[in-house]
Formats: C-alpha cells, structure tokens, sequence
C-alpha cells in the first residue's frame, strides 16, 4: 500500500524493492498507472484507490482503478467501493473529492447564520450537521433515478426551499459549483502527466 505525499513518491519508491507476486494499491493522488508501473517494476499486479477520510467509520466512497479484486475486499470493509473502467473515470471521481471543504464552509456558512438568531454555536453545528446527515441518508436510499429529482421533490411550490434554491441560482453559484471540478479535472490531469507533482485531497 502506497500512501505518501506525491512530492515524496519517486524519493519513497526508489529506495523499495518490488517482486513479481507483490500486488500494489497506490493511494497517491494523480499518480497515473502508467508512472506507478514504473515505479513498482517488476510488480505487476497494480491498481490505484482513493479511500476518504470517511473511511474512519466505514462510511467512504472508494473509486479503484482497474478492477482488482484484493482492491475491492480491502476496501469494502471501510464504506462503498466504485471500480470503474477508465482512469479518466477515476480521475473524474477524485475530482469531486475537492468539493469536501467547500461543503464544510457552506454548513459553516448556515451554522453561523443560525448563531447570528441567538441559537447556541454548539446547538447550532450539530443542527446543522445532522441536517444534512438526514439528507444524504435519504439521498442513498432514495429510488429517485437523480438529485434533480430529488431537487425538484423538495422545493414545494411556492415553499421555502423553492425561495431558497432560486435564490441561489440566481446569482450563480450552481453555475460556480457546475465549473469548478473542470478546473480541478485540468489540475489532476496535468499533474498526473508527471509523476513528482500532484493533487491533495
């Protein structure tokens, strides 16, 4: 198991020596496969992860890239497993990775608004918190086929959440949210191209 600063990849892997039989997961962010398979020779039986620090309680959404059957059992046992079938895919899901801290300043940003109302500060997070907790719990069990969906189950007409979404939209910050991840997918891109650079969750 491969988990060290991208900076520090080259340096750590130089100093290892691999076989054959060794079957190696890489946790390196915008570490390529290509770059990896260098960098574990003669090791052949490779694949790339990136578990979330939901991992802790079992609650993490793991992509894999290639499939590889050690890779799911392993991390099955920490939350969901996602193999996918191509490292543009992969890519793609560790660019969404970057929308965790946006997602705390944005509770941040309700919890805070709830304290300006005189609520408690330690009242106000763990409201907020299990808000959205409820939230994502339903989004999972849901048979709607998308969010949209479910957007649009939630924003009774003429309701709060329709006032509040509109709101939002507006002044283009569902626009701002739909961009930033190109940005991010250019970053993990070029990074990926060099194995001595890359992208941190």
């Amino acid at each position: 198991m491969i988990a060290v600063r991208p900076l520090a990849t080259r340096e750590v892997l130089s100093e290892l020596h691999f076989r054959p039989h060794h079957r190696v997961i890489s946790l390196v962010s915008a570490l390529s496969l290509r770059s990896l398979r260098e960098f574990v020779a003669p090791a052949a039986r490779i694949a790339r992860a990136a578990p979330l620090p939901s991992s802790a309680k079992r609650l993490s959404p793991t992509a894999i890239y290639p499939r590889k059957e050690v890779a799911q059992e392993l991390f099955a046992a920490v939350g969901t497993v996602f193999p996918v079938e191509s490292e543009n895919e992969f890519d793609a899901l560790c660019a969404t990775t970057a929308t965790i801290a946006s997602y705390y300043a944005f509770n941040e940003t309700i919890a805070s608004w709830l304290e300006r109302q005189s609520v408690p500060a330690s009242l106000a997070r763990e409201y907020v918190a299990r808000l959205f907790f409820g939230v994502t719990s339903g989004a999972i069990d849901s048979p709607a086929p998308n969010f949209k969906s479910l957007a649009a189950a939630h924003a009774t007409a003429g309701g709060i959440n329709e006032q509040f979404l509109e709101r939002l939209v507006a002044r283009g910050l569902l626009t701002g949210v739909s961009e930033a991840p190109d940005a991010t997918l250019r970053r993990i891109g070029a990074e990926r191209q060099s194995p001595d650079r890359g992208a941190t969750v």
